[in-house]
């Protein structure tokens, strides 16, 4: 198995959003590929048509690329089974079809937790499978100074994942590479792993098959 690696989100642009309103304390944890003790109190909301029109004509007053739907298409569409829930990043919001469909897949990796959005139950995926599984060697990682000393990773311009370590996948996070000798880095131990949940061909075409929408994948690196 070769090809690329994806990184996962949701359609920013065609469904209805909703909003994180909670403190960022609540859903950073998240973000770090661990398990989460008793029940997460996110409170989200949908998106109103006036606030969604008002980021419209923000946008557009930026010379923003136009949305290929406006703001009315969007507030009727509804959400996506991947919703966008602004002020959640790298984190998968699921409809109660999407957690159906791929709980087999999703709960050996993972947690969902059941919340609620005006009556209407979604659920949100916490990656916890973390894998060591880059080509250290042939990736290519930005550093920049870190507040624990030396430098530590921001971003990975180019990634590669062993094939032998993911060839039974479907989503996943990653430990960062290990650094060259050059860069002068603090204890790896002590980083968290990359926020990004990245997804192999096999889940991409699983949620094709299930007719699943909401769903965007970036190519985000090889498996070689």
């Amino acid at each position: 198995m070769t090809g690329t690696v994806f990184a996962v989100e949701a359609e920013f642009s065609k469904y209805r959003q909703l909003v994180n309103e909670s403190n960022w304390k609540v859903s950073q944890p998240l973000l770090w590929g661990k398990h989460i003790e008793g029940p997460l109190e996110l409170q989200l909301r949908y998106l109103t048509l006036a606030e969604d029109q008002e980021e419209e004509r923000v946008d557009q007053s930026l010379e923003e690329p136009t949305p290929e739907t406006t703001a009315i298409e969007r507030y009727n569409s509804g959400p996506g089974d991947c919703a966008i829930a602004l002020h959640l990043t790298n984190t998968l919001l699921l409809s109660a079809k999407a957690r159906h469909e791929l709980s087999s897949v999703l709960e050996p990796v993972g947690q969902l937790f059941s919340i609620d959005v005006e009556g209407e139950e979604f659920f949100v995926f916490n990656c916890t499978r973390v894998l060591n599984a880059c080509v250290s060697e042939k990736c290519i990682v930005d550093y920049g100074p870190s507040s624990l000393g030396g430098q530590r990773p921001g971003q990975i311009p180019k990634l590669v994942v062993h094939e032998s370590l993911v060839r039974d996948e479907f989503l996943f996070k990653l430990h960062w590479p290990t650094p060259p000798t050059t860069i002068k880095t603090v204890d790896y131990s002590k980083i968290p792993p990359q926020t990004e949940i990245y997804a192999t061909q096999k889940f991409v075409d699983l949620v094709v098959e299930k007719q699943l929408t909401g769903f965007v994948f970036h190519p985000a690196g090889a498996i070689e």
